[in-house]
């Protein structure tokens, strides 16, 4: 018999399978190969292409986790066995070799030999009469049989007890820092790289002007990465119990589930689910005063600001203080928090706003405000996440509540709510996949005293996951291409990214988000950004995870982000740093851009930089001071040139205030319709507003805008008054005069007016939504019958103040080439490569030929 063997190979647990079934068939097969690779039984290759996989991949990670617990755990159940007394040498081959001998194993002679003797295979052939063993022949071989079957019971006890310890056990999970980007990043061992980490008490620093981005993963089972950091130039981090630990500088967070951030100053800061940035400085008398020490916990200056999501809360052994979206809270030592507006990023200083604090009890202006959680079947959702902001005396007040086992949510605040209304934004437990987010939405409340309840249960729909594939356009899948859902106004173009749904691509180009809003209020879409350095940012919108298309549409969307191509910039400053911005196609331009970095020549040129099809910025002055101009393609020459054109403008008349997308180069904006809300008083007066539709039957709930073309490039900025009462009357007290008001039905019908001199009761009549539909000629035929298509509907009427509306729509078969929830009015759309025009009537509809 040969002494070459195969390697016995072990399947993968089916209950693990059951339990955490693969996502995909390349997973499959990671997962058969998990426990062959904690045995070191795998060749090079595979060993590769499991760690590259568990790298990419969280799920297959976990169970790479598992299977070397599991190793671990039957490593330690025999070794607590003991150790017994040493075997001789070529006892294996010898237990192996008797084996053989005595069961079906046999040699291909001694088959011969029985089969020509007419014995059954498997007999003992008797050549000569073998002698009678005596009574010590037996017993030595009854020794070496009972040493073979005592080694197979304890090896059967040890595998036992190892699978009730792994099932009993979690796997051990370990605090540390990963750092997924780094330039001019440092600790004690040099300069880090991609992939390295950081344990326990270790640091990292950055120097001025470079940047480090990293991965938390904290000691918890639950959902990894708990937040994602990036460390600006001069900062200083330290992993310390299991928490990254702020030292010195300026650092952003992500982050993907509640968390709590150490302070070197002795406090903390509790986030929520959103992005942050705080800063750290050391204080300049540490360094002059002998006994000035940084170790005291009383002189850190921190400043906290919340660039949007939940609010943070600052825990000190003085109390809790609270930051809201939008704000920026500072403190130092023992000092009250002192607050100003938000900046996108620390980066100015405006004027403080007194300090809130929890609910003191007896307080005069407590109130109490409930609500209810359910889903679709009407059935409470337990360890849902509410956030809630309301106004008290004219200013927004954020809180944060977690529905019980009800469903019911309810806080007692210090502060009253002069409202009828509240928005609110509703994210599901951690647990439930299966439910989408809501969006940020108004909703009515009604005022008992100092009760304040919503008018109305908030409902959690299923959402299927979104799953997409990104290809360029060579048809090439591209891995590691960051995927930022977004949800977009198309009525006010305000952009919402989605930050904890952003995912990165596998090396197949394949991702998946979960937890995507199922429904979106009326004239909104949702869609995703693709983001790679080497790829023109994409803009994809999709449909709402709710809705109710064919059964192949929740199959992997195809996505194409196309390679960036090669230019030549002229006409810049001489052997100068230069920065680049780039519009996103698909979005408003004041909306997103992409930063491109570049050095002129000395003849202040740029040659073969990278672009997209976006229209071009270069970025002038200096950060008090920041401009715009505009680069434009240079006609005088034949090949792709731009140069400058026209004026330098401010960089606000151009673009909104923007936020950083950490790990990218991009740039965007973060709003949503009910984000600034009207300041004027809200009141009983003597002129309203009537609202009725177009058979003059009045409108509850309808709500009223006012508009005002005062963004950048006359773009229309937005205030929320609130909703009309059951008989559709809104008091207009503390509105001005030439004021454009926007009002928006609960179906999504429109209405205008301008106030004047008038009645002192105004009517607005809502014109309701149109429907169009595909003509025979526009379908798509043969294989490409079953397309969903994607469209987009730009709309030719008169703006108001600033308003362009976009509409992106889907049609499909099932739906008879038809789409709805159109404003009335002329559009434009391309199908193929034709432009196509045509009229949606008030209520009607309208086939596109």
């Amino acid at each position: 018999m040969s002494d070459l063997r195969e390697p016995l190979h072990q399947p993968p647990n089916p209950e693990d399978l059951r339990r955490v079934p693969p996502d995909n068939p390349f997973c499959a097969r990671i997962r058969g190969l998990l426990r062959d690779f904690v045995d070191g039984d795998l060749g090079r290759d595979l060993c590769v292409e499991v760690e590259e996989h568990a790298h990419r991949c969280r799920v297959c990670a976990v169970e790479l986790s598992r299977a070397e617990h599991e190793r671990l755990m039957v490593c330690r159940a025999f070794a607590a066995l003991g150790h017994g007394p040493s075997l001789s040498p070529g006892f294996s081959d010898r237990v192996v070799q008797r084996l053989m001998d005595e069961t079906s194993i046999e040699p291909a002679r001694d088959a011969a030999e029985a089969a020509a003797a007419g014995k059954p295979v498997g007999a003992r052939i008797r050549t000569s009469p073998e002698p009678n063993p005596g009574i010590w022949a037996r017993l030595a071989a009854g020794r070496h049989t009972l040493l073979v079957t005592g080694l197979l019971v304890l090896l059967c006890a040890a595998i036992v007890l190892s699978c009730s310890l792994v099932a009993d056990r979690e796997p051990e999970h370990s605090a540390r820092l990963v750092v997924t980007w780094a330039n001019g990043a440092y600790g004690v061992q040099g300069e880090f790289k991609e992939g390295d980490g950081l344990g326990n008490l270790q640091s990292l620093w950055v120097g001025a002007g470079g940047v480090a981005c990293l991965e938390w993963h904290d000691d918890s089972s639950l959902r990894q990465p708990a937040a994602k950091l990036d460390v600006r130039g001069g900062g200083e981090l330290r992993l310390q119990s299991g928490a990254p630990l702020l030292v010195n500088g300026k650092i952003g967070i992500v982050t993907t589930r509640p968390v709590e951030i150490p302070m070197a100053d002795g406090n903390s800061l509790r986030l929520g689910l959103g992005e942050y940035v705080i800063a750290a400085e050391v204080p300049s008398d540490w360094m002059n005063g002998p006994d000035q020490s940084p170790n005291n916990p009383f002189e850190l200056h921190v400043e906290v600001e919340v660039l949007g999501g939940h609010q943070a809360e600052i825990r000190r052994s003085t109390g809790s203080a609270f930051v809201s979206a939008g704000e920026i809270g500072v403190y130092q030592g023992d000092g009250s928090v002192t607050y100003r507006a938000g900046s996108g990023g620390l980066a100015a200083n405006q004027g403080t706003v007194p300090e809130r604090r929890p609910p003191a009890e007896g307080s005069p202006n407590q109130t109490n405000f409930q609500g209810r959680v359910v889903d679709r079947y009407w059935l409470p959702n337990e360890g849902a996440a509410v956030h809630l902001t309301v106004t008290s005396g004219g200013m927004p007040r954020g809180l944060t509540l977690i529905s019980e086992a009800d469903g019911s949510f309810s806080e007692t605040m210090d502060f009253g709510c002069d409202r009828p209304f509240a928005i609110v934004q509703v994210e599901p437990a951690a647990v439930r996949l299966d439910l989408g987010v809501t969006p940020p939405q108004a909703m009515p409340v009604t005022r008992l005293q100092s009760y304040v309840e919503l008018a109305r249960p908030l409902v959690l729909n299923l959402a299927a996951p979104l799953r997409g594939r990104v290809r360029d356009d060579f048809d090439i899948p591209r891995s590691h291409v960051r995927v930022l859902p977004c949800i977009v106004d198309e009525l006010f173009g305000s952009v919402l990214p989605l930050m904890t749904g952003q995912t990165t691509t596998d090396v197949e180009g394949d991702f998946q988000i979960h937890r995507l809003p199922s429904r979106l209020p009326p004239h909104q879409h949702l869609a995703v950004l693709l983001l790679d350095p080497l790829l023109e940012p994409t803009f994809v919108p999709v449909p709402e995870r709710g809705s109710e298309f064919p059964n192949g549409w929740w199959g992997p969307l195809s996505m194409v982000a196309r390679r960036l191509h090669p230019v030549q910039l002229s006409g810049l400053t001489h052997n100068t740093p230069v920065e680049i911005l780039e519009e996103v196609p698909g979005l408003r331009g004041e909306s997103a851009v992409v930063k491109r970095p570049a050095t002129t020549n000395s003849s202040g040129r740029v040659n073969n930089f990278p672009i997209g099809s976006g229209r071009l910025w270069w970025r002038l002055g200096n950060a008090a001071n920041p401009l715009v101009r505009e680069l434009v393609i240079d006609t005088s020459v034949s090949f792709l040139r731009y140069r400058p054109s026209g004026p330098s403008l401010a960089r606000s008349s151009v673009f909104r205030q923007m936020t950083d997308i950490g790990g990218t180069d991009l740039q965007v904006v973060y709003s949503y319709r009910h984000q600034r809300l009207f300041s004027g008083t809200a009141g009983t007066g003597d002129q309203g507003l009537l609202v009725v539709d177009s058979l003059g039957h009045a409108v509850a709930d309808a709500q009223v805008f006012s508009l005002a073309a005062s963004g950048p490039r006359d773009s229309v900025d937005t205030s929320f008054h609130g909703f009309t009462s059951a008989a559709g009357f809104f008091p207009l007290t503390g509105v001005t005069l030439g004021s454009q008001l926007f009002v928006l039905g609960p179906d999504g019908a429109t209405g205008q007016v301008t106030l004047g001199f008038g009645p002192p009761l105004i009517t607005v009549t809502l014109a309701a939504t149109g429907r169009a539909q595909l003509g025979e000629q526009l379908r798509p035929t043969g294989s490409e019958a079953g397309e969903i298509l994607t469209l987009r509907f730009e709309f030719l009427g008169q703006s108001i103040a600033g308003m362009h509306p976009v509409a992106v729509r889907f049609a499909c078969a099932a739906r008879g080439w038809e789409v709805s929830g159109l404003p009335s009015g002329e559009y434009r759309t391309v199908i193929g490569e034709t432009v196509h025009q045509f009229v949606v009537p008030s209520g009607g509809f309208v086939v596109v030929h």
